[in-house]
């Protein structure tokens, strides 16, 4: 998910910035389309915690997702200008490692 919100910034920002230029049956089918995207995380998260309610599984998985939506404006791999051990691979598994066991993990 991580990689393709960085590899597609340009679009992730265009889908974000213009859902109010669409028709009504537009946003809602990319609504729809974004829901779905939720959605599909719900297995993960069951398997993380089977105790998991029903109620809470869309606001857990939009906890996890605002973990990454906003990452296109700011991550580019490097740090102040100079490439460090921040791959998309490495960023990926600290936020899946902060989000499953904690910031203090």
């Amino acid at each position: 998910m991580l990689g393709i919100n960085v590899k597609y910034r340009d679009e992730h920002t265009l889908i974000l910035g213009q859902l109010g230029a669409l028709t009504p049956p537009q946003n809602r089918e990319v609504s729809l389309l974004i829901r779905r995207t939720i959605e599909m995380l719900y297995p993960c998260l069951l398997e993380i915690n089977p105790a998991l309610q029903k109620h809470l599984y869309f606001p857990t998985a939009m906890m996890f997702v605002g973990m990454v939506n906003w990452t296109h404006t700011w991550y580019d791999g490097q740090r102040d200008g100079k490439a460090e051990d921040m791959s998309v691979e490495n960023f990926a598994k600290r936020l899946s490692d902060t989000f499953v066991d904690g910031y203090g993990a």
